[in-house]
């Protein structure tokens, strides 16, 4: 947790113009934590910056190296440094090198300016087939863009390669496949089949109550007659 908040510190300060600070975090966090990437990332756009801003040669390679050793490892913050690479290398001239990381930066995030940049990398690289293809692409989202595009193209080829480019567009849109329109099912309604009425069941009789007959009851036993007592002779004395 220490180490994110010290990155975004960093950055709050590179923002605020404090380069040389940004750098100092930026190089400690890629050097002695577990954000490398992200400090090198940031250690390798500060340097850049004021690279560019000096136009100082040896600085734009050292970025550019810092920027290779960030790319080895896989990372959501490669398409930024393919972007960063790019303007490094637009910067210093080599155009066929900045359109390489500006299409590697593109194939990850198709980003409206890093199109717009490999667009101006084409166009330096005389390349404006690939380039009218771009302007016309980014025509369907961004027209500001586009029209500054455009207005880097040659007069002539470029406004030929934009006509060309736009009906190879709209041939290939004609050639796709229309989806097929939806089709609204409804469940048929089968009306009842009506048969035969079913025979109606007879009441049902009262069941008649089974009276049975009445038990008659033993004849009760004649009352024991007492015994008359022993009555012992007396005997003569």
């Amino acid at each position: 947790f220490a180490d994110k908040k010290d990155l975004e510190l960093a950055w709050l300060a590179f923002e605020a113009g404090d380069t040389p600070a940004a750098r100092d975090t930026f190089k400690r966090l890629a050097d002695k934590s577990g954000l490398r990437t992200e400090g090198l990332f940031g250690q390798g756009a500060a340097l850049s910056a004021d690279a560019l801003k000096n136009k100082n040669r040896g600085e734009m390679d050292e970025a550019l190296t810092i920027f290779n050793t960030a790319l080895q490892n896989p990372s959501p913050l490669a398409a930024q440094i393919f972007f960063h690479q790019g303007g490094i290398c637009f910067r210093a001239g080599n155009h066929n090198d900045a359109a390489a990381c500006y299409r590697s930066s593109v194939n990850l995030w198709p980003a409206v300016q890093s199109r717009a940049n490999l667009c101006l990398a084409f166009i330096k690289t005389g390349n404006i087939r690939e380039a009218a293809a771009i302007v016309n692409e980014i025509a369907l989202t961004d027209l500001a863009t586009c029209s500054r595009l455009a207005a880097e193209l040659p007069p002539a080829q470029g406004q030929a390669m934009l006509k060309v480019s736009r009906e190879i567009e709209t041939s290939a849109r004609e050639l796709r496949p229309a989806r097929p329109a939806a089709v609204e099912t409804r469940t048929a309604f089968i009306p009842r089949q009506a048969g035969p009425a079913p025979a109606a069941q007879a009441p049902e009789q009262p069941k008649t109550a089974v009276i049975k007959p009445r038990q008659p009851e033993p004849p009760q036993a004649a009352p024991e007659q007492p015994k008359p007592p022993l009555i012992k002779p007396l005997q003569p004395e």
